[in-house]
């Protein structure tokens, strides 16, 4: 288990109520909170999380427990879950633009949801955790309109909570399907591909990000972060720390190299830095690629081939081995 970096722990400003689903707009530098006790959204500068506005109607219409949130090229997609609808708002004023589904009107028909929660695009589609009805939504960006649905992969979806994208190394969806305890990694037509082996006990939103998954998981003991590898969904660390007790973490997202949680019960957000699997590296641990251990290692990266240099002190290589780079997790930087 490690022990997280704090950033920043908000307190009354800005003032929030069951806080649930995240989203930042990195262009602007701004941060939409899902604020769901008080039934609207908090707008918030991101530096400081100091509030901008918040709101509470759209296109005469009040929020309900809004809970899942996502920015993607100057638009926030919002799960309005108590109305049953998905909106999108403009990101540099939050006006409304459209949405999908009826307001009100709960169902199980291809134009109507249950509780929608956690949200991501690939760019083309918009993928939506239909939760009350235990079902992935895939609509078309462009319009909101219906394109495609699944309930069931390797199994049962049992109240999917979140979905968040992976586009470098190969397309990927990861599901945090809440009711059934685990993470399900498919591809965007939602054909399995594999999921975690160890139980995470009751997890609530996730994010990819730098290879890797994080999960907030509510625990019956110390609720914490679990840190995933993206490609076998293996277990790599958990954070957890004392001095800022999250009561159940709810909504996960991140900047630059910062996690920014919702901490649901104690109404407020925490930053945290975000793992670093070299953190965990003595000065005399061997670094491993692909199941092998190299000494000192000097890497090459080629359009289609990845070369290890196993080195000596002197700096001289000692061997060499060419790989097929998809071989390798070697980790993305994006901001």
């Amino acid at each position: 288990m490690a022990t997280p970096t704090i950033y920043k722990t908000t307190s009354t400003s800005p003032s929030l109520s069951q806080p649930k689903g995240i989203a930042v707009d990195t262009e602007l530098r701004r941060l939409l909170i899902c604020d769901s006790g008080n039934n609207r959204l908090t707008w918030c500068h991101i530096d400081g999380i100091n509030q901008i506005s918040t709101k509470s109607t759209y296109n005469g219409n009040s929020f309900s427990a809004p809970s899942g949130a996502l920015y993607h090229k100057g638009y926030y997609y919002v799960a309005d879950t108590g109305n049953h609808v998905v909106i999108r708002l403009r990101a540099r004023d939050l006006a409304y633009k459209d949405k999908f589904g009826t307001v009100g009107t709960s169902g199980a028909t291809n134009a109507l949801l249950n509780s929608p929660t956690g949200l991501t695009t690939d760019g083309i589609y918009l993928y939506v955790c239909d939760t009350g009805n235990g079902r992935i939504m895939k609509l078309k960006l462009d319009d909101l309109s219906y394109y495609a649905k699944t309930s069931a992969i390797n199994g049962n979806l049992t109240s999917p909570l979140d979905i968040d994208y992976k586009r470098r190394g190969g397309e990927a969806l990861f599901i945090s399907d809440n009711g059934g305890g685990r993470i399900i990694k498919c591809q965007t037509d939602f054909t399995y591909i594999e999921q975690n082996s160890l139980s995470v006990a009751v997890p609530n939103m996730l994010v990819y990000h730098n290879d890797m998954v994080y999960i907030c998981n509510q625990t019956l003991a110390t609720d914490n972060i679990v840190v995933l590898a993206s490609d076998g969904l293996t277990w790599l660390t958990t954070f957890s720390d004392s001095t800022v007790v999250i009561d159940i973490p709810y909504g996960i997202a991140t900047y630059r190299n910062a996690l920014l949680i919702t901490d649901f019960n104690n109404n407020r957000v925490t930053v945290w830095k975000a793992y670093d699997p070299r953190d965990a590296f003595d000065t005399d641990t061997v670094a491993k690629f692909g199941g092998v251990f190299f000494d000192n290692p000097l890497i090459i990266v080629g359009e289609d081939q990845l070369i290890v240099g196993a080195t000596q002190e002197s700096g001289s290589p000692n061997r060499w081995v060419e790989e097929n780079p998809n071989n390798y997790s070697i980790g993305w930087v994006e901001e």
